[in-house]
């Protein structure tokens, strides 16, 4: 597909005017029968196939569970189990799409004045162990303001 040859074509269409096809093919290294076809028929676009793909069956059950947290892998031989035949690339590579998208929308970060919200960490039983070899073991409360 020479665009070239079909956008100064495409000027002479636009202006009705028929163009020399031979001084065309000169100027563009190419037949005056390319030209000539260019003018006459323009590009045709291909139609490009939509085909179904082998997990829109699977999606709702592959979205649960990912939700709970299971891998790719064992979905995978789940749905294969249910009739699946596809392939497990194809699994995974949507399942990856899931989860960035998840992510995405998990990462939204809430902003208040000084004061008007805390987060708060509690850790229990934490022990270290000095030189002499005693163990202490005690609460950590952590609060920080925001």
């Amino acid at each position: 597909m020479r665009t070239d040859i079909y956008e100064k074509v495409s000027l002479f269409k636009m202006e009705k005017i028929k163009p020399n096809y031979k001084e065309i093919s000169r100027r563009f290294d190419c037949d005056a029968r390319t030209v000539k076809r260019y003018y006459e028929g323009g590009i045709k676009e291909r139609k490009k196939q939509i085909k179904p793909s082998k997990l829109d069956d699977y999606k709702d059950v592959i979205e649960s569970k990912l939700d709970l947290g299971v891998s790719a892998m064992a979905i995978y031989k789940f749905i294969q189990k249910d009739g699946y035949q596809g392939r497990y690339t194809i699994l995974r590579e949507y399942a990856k799409k899931l989860k960035m998208e998840k992510t995405k929308r998990a990462t939204v970060r809430v902003e208040t004045n000084p004061g008007l919200s805390a987060q708060v960490d509690w850790k229990e039983d934490f022990s270290i162990h000095t030189k002499g070899g005693e163990r202490i073991t005690f609460q950590i409360f952590l609060m920080v303001l925001g």
